[in-house]
């Protein structure tokens, strides 16, 4: 046989086989999606664009300031570069498919006004410099992945209301929240420092909820806010300058933890007067005057203070050092002296109606407590009819407690013990019962619901279209009715609606899920029939290119 012919079809051979197989290799290959190729999209599909999942990333620019509407992100993509939707103002819509994106880097979706709702993946480790600066956001579920949350990251979002915060995260960094719209609140007890101006001009923050994890508050992070009323916790020794200037604060306890206030770091306030708590004698005592106006009345509660006729009604003075303390005619009306040492002190003409006190504090060897009208909190103590309204229970043990009829509007019975207690025809209203517990033996007034109150909270966290379950799956769709135990969810796929039942888990981002979707095995099913497709189509074409290659060779 010719050598030659046998080396050209030996070669054809060779031909036929890569050309079979390129093409199925180049269809898969690794591509970055650049300015040059979104265009193209564009130019093919409008402004509604979903991008082919042989990408995997997009470019720093890709998009800028393009009429973009819409866009579909494909679990293929694993970072959206920097500026790629940068002032896209006509976008509305973001839609970030499966668990592959890792990063959304600097100014990626900054100015994309129309934006007013995206779900971050789970997958997303961190969120850069200003990515969502000056969008349309309305709510934020920021998942439990993110440990770092850059600079500026929604500063300017006015419309941003709410935002869930997770507890993967440690720093709240600068100006993050600054000038959003923000309402309340609530910081995870991981995170350390809350960054300069984090919330700073959010003119609706009326309340926000800090941790005892928090050591440092920077500089004007809360500044030109509406809080009405902030509880430092004993956690915190640093408190920077104008921290919280020109907030609406009434009242104000400041903890011992607290070594350093800065400048104006509570000037502009409401504040007339402000509680200090210390531990050393009158000589030790820390210097915060700078933090304040000077007509502020810096009331140290310490050791051999001298309270003489000072107005704390209503103080949190709850486990306080106040031994030895001149406390002749102070106003103590309603003040928490649970926990609280009074070995010593004064207390010649103290007004104490309705100040409450525990087990765990200590009066004076002289003072005669059945004269004094103040309420004892501890489990089954009798409170019937008692006037407890603002008061701060947090934490308080009253389980078995009397508490019929009493007066608790307003009160703070956060992560309260009230199982088996009597609280029949009690005033209930604006009383956070956040985190408190209760039993069936709990009695509540006939027209309070302590399901819808104790949920309440946790359905405000649940405003998100994407439910994450506990076995990392996922379910988009709406909550159509809540439980204690359980909730449903209408959602939507490729055979029509659907409806689940879903364990309500103490961690509100975290599910276990009761009937299994049906989805997940189509899926599943699909993936394996276009893989086989994939092998069934080519199969033939590589076989005869084979079975020539081979015939001839062996001839």
């Amino acid at each position: 046989m010719n050598t030659n012919r046998l080396s050209t079809i030996h070669l054809s051979g060779i031909i036929i086989l890569s050309l079979t197989i390129i093409p199925v290799i180049s269809t898969y290959a690794e591509e970055v999606l650049d300015a040059t190729a979104a265009n193209a999209l564009m130019t093919d599909q409008g402004t509604n664009v979903v991008i082919p999942d042989n990408y995997t990333s997009i470019a720093n620019q890709a998009f800028i300031r393009t009429d973009l509407t819409s866009v579909v992100i494909p679990d293929s993509i694993t970072s959206i570069g920097r500026q790629s939707f940068l002032e896209c103002d006509s976008l509305a819509s973001v839609t970030i498919i499966g668990n592959s994106v890792e990063t959304i880097d600097y100014q990626a979706f900054r100015g994309c006004s129309s934006l007013t709702s995206v779900v971050i993946p789970d997958s997303v480790t961190s969120i850069a410099y200003q990515a969502f600066h000056s969008t349309g956001l309305t709510s934020l579920v920021i998942p439990d992945s993110v440990t770092s949350i850059g600079d500026y990251t929604f500063y300017e979002s006015d419309s941003l209301a709410s935002v869930v915060i997770p507890d993967s995260v440690t720093t709240i960094g600068g100006a993050v929240f600054g000038y959003t719209g923000l309402t309340s609140v609530e910081i995870p007890n991981s995170v350390t420092t809350i960054g300069g101006l984090a919330f700073s001009s959010c003119t609706s923050l009326t309340s926000v909820a800090i941790p005892d994890s928090v050591t440092t508050i920077g500089q004007r992070a809360f500044n030109r806010t509406q809080l009405i009323s902030v509880e430092i916790p004993d956690s915190v020794t640093s408190i920077g300058n104008n921290a919280f200037y020109g907030t609406a604060l009434t009242s104000l306890t400041i903890p011992d933890s607290v070594t350093t206030i800065g400048t104006d770091a509570f000037a502009a306030t409401r504040l007339t007067s402000v509680m200090v708590i210390v531990s050393e004698e009158e000589a030790d005592y820390p210097d915060f005057s700078s933090g304040f106006e000077d007509d502020v009345t810096l009331n140290m509660i310490g050791p051999n203070s001298d309270l003489t006729g000072a107005d704390l009604t209503g103080a949190d003075l709850a486990g306080a050092t106040l031994t030895d303390a001149d406390l002749t005619n102070t106003n103590l009306t309603g003040a928490n002296l649970t926990g609280a040492n009074l070995t010593g002190a004064d207390l010649t003409g103290t007004k104490l109606a309705n100040a409450f006190y525990n087990q765990n504090t200590q009066f004076p060897d002289s003072f005669n407590l059945e004269n004094a009208a103040m309420l004892l909190i501890q489990p089954n103590s009798d409170l019937s009819g008692a006037d407890l309204s603002g008061a701060d229970l947090s934490r308080a043990d009253l389980s078995g407690a009397d508490l019929s009829g009493a007066d608790l509007s307003n009160a703070n019975l956060n992560n309260a013990d009230l199982r088996d207690a009597d609280m029949f025809a009690a005033n209930l209203s604006n009383a956070n019962l956040r985190d408190a517990l209760y039993n069936e033996n709990t009695q509540f007034p006939t027209d309070f619901d302590p399901q819808s109150a104790a949920i309440n909270s946790k359905a405000e966290k649940l405003k998100t279209d994407i439910i994450k379950l506990k076995n990392g799956q996922k379910i988009q769709g709406t909550i159509i009715k809540m439980t204690e135990e359980d909730l449903t969810i209408v959602t939507t796929n490729d055979d029509g609606i659907k409806t689940f039942s879903v364990y309500l888990q103490d961690d509100i981002r975290s599910f276990e899920i009761f009937t299994e979707t049906k989805r997940t095995e189509k899926e599943g099913r699909t993936t394996s029939l276009m893989g086989w497709t994939l092998c069934l189509f080519t199969s033939p074409v590589l076989l005869v290119a084979l079975m020539v290659h081979l015939r001839i060779w062996g001839n």
